[in-house]
């Protein structure tokens, strides 16, 4: 293509024909069905003024219809435990940004799955532990952007250091009892 300046040739098909109406909706030009389509795709917006000048826009963006695949390990919901520090473990796909609490995770890639292994301070009580997997890869190009699919996963957990206590009112200290068991 001669309006490319990369290296690799594109193949540009026409999704919307040719119009002559001027647009109406400000931000909107119509609709590409996306069926089908998975990954990086270059649009270009190609308009001929009345007096002849060509203006060309090119935007990448990046279809995607599947949320990625989270499995989170551990900890399981509702674990209670007595240590502040406990690890976050599960897997993902490869191509995929996992954040633990808004916090970027390093993943350990392995073919199509990736690792992640993360310790987390718990504070006394109840804790929501929140894993974010999203897309983050797109063709050859990465991005922070927060507009893909996302899997969301929550775990509850508890930190208690103070431990259980059991408070007895019956009997009283050093009440003699005639039966052969006490409940308490």
């Amino acid at each position: 293509n001669s309006d490319d300046d990369s290296s690799a040739q594109l193949n540009w098909m026409p999704i919307g024909g040719v119009s002559t109406s001027q647009v109406s909706q400000v931000g909107f030009l119509g609709r590409l069905d996306t069926r089908g389509m998975q990954g990086e795709y270059l649009l270009r917006l190609s308009v001929l003024s009345k007096n002849g000048e060509r203006t060309v826009n090119t935007v990448s963006v990046f279809v995607e219809h599947e949320r990625p695949r989270l499995v989170v390990a551990e900890p399981l919901d509702g674990f209670i435990t007595d240590e502040p520090l406990i690890v976050v473990s599960g897997e993902t796909e490869a191509n995929v940004q996992v954040t633990i609490n808004d916090e970027q995770v390093k993943l350990e890639p392995a073919s199509q799955t990736a690792h992640f292994d993360a310790s987390l301070l718990l504070e006394e009580g109840e804790n929501i532990i929140t894993v974010v997997a999203q897309h983050t890869e797109f063709g050859s190009k990465k991005t922070n952007s927060k507009s893909g699919l996302e899997t969301v996963v929550q775990r509850r957990v508890f930190l208690d250091t103070q431990g259980m206590v059991i408070n007895v009112d019956s009997p009283k200290d050093f009440e003699v009892v005639n039966v052969p068991y006490v409940t308490v």
